[in-house]
C-alpha cells in the first residue's frame, strides 16, 4: 500500500485521532482534581470508591486491551473463522476471577492492601519473597505493557496508511499514556477505559456494519475466503480443539492474576458492585469479539496476502479502506 501524505489523508480522521487523544489528557487532569488526598490508596486504587459501571469496563479493557482491535482480527486474518472461539475465553476468565475476588476483595480492604505483592507480604510474612515477586511482576509486565505500544503503533500505522511510522505511534502513543497515568493516577486510568471501552464497542458495531457492505455480507464474506484460501474456513483437526481447551483452562486460571487485575479488585467499592460487573463482563465477547473476528474475516477477503505486522493492522486497513 502506497503512503498518502498526511494532507491527503481524510480530514475528519485527523481530527477524530486529535479529539481522542486530547480526550485522554483531560480525563488525566480531572483525575488529578478529583483526588481528595495525596495518598498511596487515593492514586494507585482511586480510593477505592469504583462503582459498577466504571469497574466492569476497566475491568474489560484490563482483559481485552490492545488485542480487540489489532491482535483478534490479526489472528482471525492467520487462522481462519475457527478463530470464532476465543469468544470463549472471556467466561474462563470470569470464572477464575469469581474463585477468589470476593474474598480478595474482603481481605484488602480489612488489610489496606495496596499492591498484588501486598497480600504475599501478609500471607507469608516475607519480605524478600514480595519483592521478589515485585521484580518478577515488573519484568512480566513489561511484555504486556510492549504488547498495547505495538497495537499502537499498528492503529497509527494502519489509519494513516503508513504516513505516520509504526515506530513514532508507539513512542507517541507510550508518552500519552504517560502522561495521564502520572497526573490522574487509577481514577485517570479507569476513566479513560470507560472512555476507550465505550469507544472501542461502538466503533467495532459501526466497523462491522460499514464493512459488511464494503464486502457484500457475510455470506459473499464466506465465499471469498473459500476461494482464496479455504483452509481458513476449513474444520480444525482434534488436536487444535485440545490446544483451545488448554487455552481456555490457562486463561481461566491466569488471566483474573493479572497485577493490573488484582489493583482493580482492590480498588472496587463494594463487594456486590465487584461480582456483578465480574458476571456482566463475561457477555461482553459476545458483541465485542463476535465483531472483531467478522473484521478479520472481511479482511482475508479484502486483503490477501499480508502477513507479520501487516496481519495485525488488517482492521486498520479496513477502516482506511
Amino acid at each position: 500500500m502506497t503512503p498518502l501524505p498526511l494532507e491527503r489523508l481524510p480530514q475528519h480522521l485527523l481530527l477524530a485521532t486529535g479529539v481522542y487523544v486530547a480526550l485522554l489528557l483531560i480525563l488525566g487532569a480531572l483525575g488529578r482534581r478529583a483526588m481528595g488526598s495525596s495518598t498511596l490508596s487515593e492514586f494507585y486504587l482511586a480510593g477505592r470508591r469504583m462503582g459498577f459501571f466504571v469497574l466492569l469496563l476497566t475491568l474489560f479493557a484490563t482483559q481485552y486491551s490492545g488485542n480487540s482491535m489489532s491482535g483478534f482480527p490479526g489472528q482471525t486474518y492467520r487462522r481462519g473463522l475457527s478463530y470464532v472461539m476465543s469468544v470463549t475465553f472471556m467466561v474462563g476468565i470470569v470464572s477464575g476471577y469469581l474463585l477468589f475476588a470476593p474474598r480478595l476483595f474482603a481481605l484488602a480492604k480489612k488489610k489496606r492492601f495496596i499492591t498484588p505483592t501486598d497480600f504475599l507480604a501478609e500471607r507469608f510474612g516475607s519480605p524478600l519473597l514480595s519483592y521478589a515477586s515485585a521484580a518478577i511482576l515488573a519484568v512480566t509486565l513489561f511484555n504486556f505493557l510492549l504488547a498495547q505500544l505495538l497495537a499502537m503503533g499498528s492503529a497509527f500505522a494502519g489509519l494513516t496508511q503508513g504516513r505516520i511510522p509504526y515506530a513514532a505511534g508507539v513512542v507517541g502513543g507510550a508518552l500519552v499514556i504517560l502522561v495521564y497515568e502520572l497526573l490522574g493516577g487509577m481514577r485517570a486510568v479507569a476513566w479513560t477505559d470507560v472512555l476507550q471501552g465505550t469507544l472501542l464497542i461502538a466503533g467495532m458495531l459501526i466497523v462491522a456494519v460499514l464493512v459488511a457492505g464494503e464486502a457484500g455480507g457475510p455470506a459473499a464474506v464466506v465465499s471469498a475466503i473459500a476461494r482464496i484460501a479455504p483452509e481458513k474456513i476449513a474444520i480444525e483437526s482434534p488436536q487444535v480443539c485440545l490446544t483451545w481447551l488448554s487455552n481456555f483452562l490457562l486463561l481461566a486460571l491466569g488471566g483474573p492474576l493479572y497485577p493490573q487485575a488484582i489493583q482493580r479488585i482492590y480498588a472496587a467499592r463494594r463487594a456486590g458492585e465487584l461480582k456483578n460487573a465480574l458476571t456482566a463482563m463475561s457477555f461482553l465477547p459476545l458483541v465485542a469479539i463476535t465483531t472483531v473476528v467478522y473484521i478479520g474475516a472481511v479482511g482475508i477477503a479484502l486483503f490477501p496476502g499480508l502477513s507479520g505486522v501487516e496481519a495485525d493492522e488488517i482492521t486498520f486497513r479496513v477502516i482506511a479502506r
